[in-house]
């Protein structure tokens, strides 16, 4: 009798939790950019890339934890990358290189949500982002290489991710996010006398549909 009881009572449990959870899908746009910072000597130096156009889509859950606040994880493949210009000012010397990564990503915000008339909501939120690399190259000309390689980048990725955006409906969203990379993606060798910190830097427009419950 007591298990038939604690069973009854886990799945009560387990029904309560899930009608709290929301499903959902995602895409959009990705403006994506890197930056690297070179140390030699005592003396360093940083460049920004060149933003570049990516995409992300996959799957989104929203779990109510308590009033208006939410947990909100993502599940996208999602580009990265930047573009490098040729900066030697000497024609046919150097050119210009794209990096194009492919990350399986996973931001796990928490939001806050602010109801206004005619069911729409506001909400903004930050959290974790984590990233494993999955595919991508380099380009230079007409040379191409796999971007995930020895001195290449490493495949996981961490940052923070800041999270805005408005429920238009129950279930249409619209959303921005702005991922700043924390961990230094460079997987060549760094000595004492020469270090490469190379980051990710993310801007990303969304449009989302909510299943209903």
């Amino acid at each position: 009798m007591k298990r038939i009881f604690l069973t009854l009572i886990a799945g009560i449990a387990i029904n309560a939790a899930f009608s709290q959870v929301r499903l959902g899908v995602e895409a959009g746009l990705n403006l994506a950019n890197q930056h690297v910072k070179a140390s030699v000597g005592g003396f360093s130096a940083g460049q920004t890339g060149n933003t570049i156009a990516s995409f992300h889509l996959g799957f989104v859950a929203d779990a109510e934890i308590a009033k208006n606040l939410y947990v909100r994880p993502r599940l996208l493949l999602s580009g990265k990358g930047s573009c490098f210009k040729n900066t030697s000012g000497t024609p046919g010397v150097g050119s210009n290189v794209t990096f194009r990564p492919y990350y399986l990503e996973l931001p796990i915000n928490v939001v806050y949500k602010y109801p206004l008339p005619n069911h729409m909501k506001v909400f903004a939120g930050f959290g974790p982002n984590f990233a494993f690399g999955i595919f991508g190259n380099a380009k230079s000309g007409d040379m191409k290489d796999d971007v995930f390689q020895k001195d290449g980048f490493k495949r996981f990725d961490f940052g923070l991710e800041y999270l805005a955006g408005v429920e238009l409906t129950r279930n249409i969203v619209a959303s921005i996010h702005y991922t700043q990379g924390l961990s230094n993606i460079y997987n060549g060798s760094n000595t004492g006398i020469t270090s490469i910190n190379w980051k990710n830097r993310l801007f990303g427009i969304s449009f989302g549909y909510m299943f209903d419950k």
